[in-house]
């Protein structure tokens, strides 16, 4: 029987190969959404929203910088960033997992 703490280094070592998997996916493709390479690297919904979300944070960080916090960028990109991750929660609650 695992442990949760096993399980959650388990989950945490997988994550982290789809996050290698995605960036080498989009250097070699850099037109290609951050939404569209998620969906593209696993079909685990699970997987989809976590890789997702640290992608997501790690490229708005990126992106970003010099920016200040009235800068009306920040709302499009935070904007757009929701609505994806709506989307994948839509898909993964219609595949039957829990969000």
């Amino acid at each position: 029987m695992r442990t949760e703490a096993a399980r959650r280094q388990e989950e945490e070592a997988v994550i982290s190969v789809l996050r290698d998997e995605l960036r080498t996916l989009r250097a070699t493709d850099p037109g290609m959404s951050l939404l569209t390479a998620v969906e593209y690297i696993t079909s685990d919904p699970a997987h989809r929203i976590a890789v997702y979300r640290r992608c997501s944070a790690e490229d708005r960080s990126i992106r970003t910088s010099g920016m200040g916090q009235d800068d009306p960028r920040l709302l499009k990109i935070a904007s757009s960033v929701a609505k994806d991750l709506a989307l994948l929660e839509r898909r993964a609650m219609g595949e039957g997992f829990q969000v």
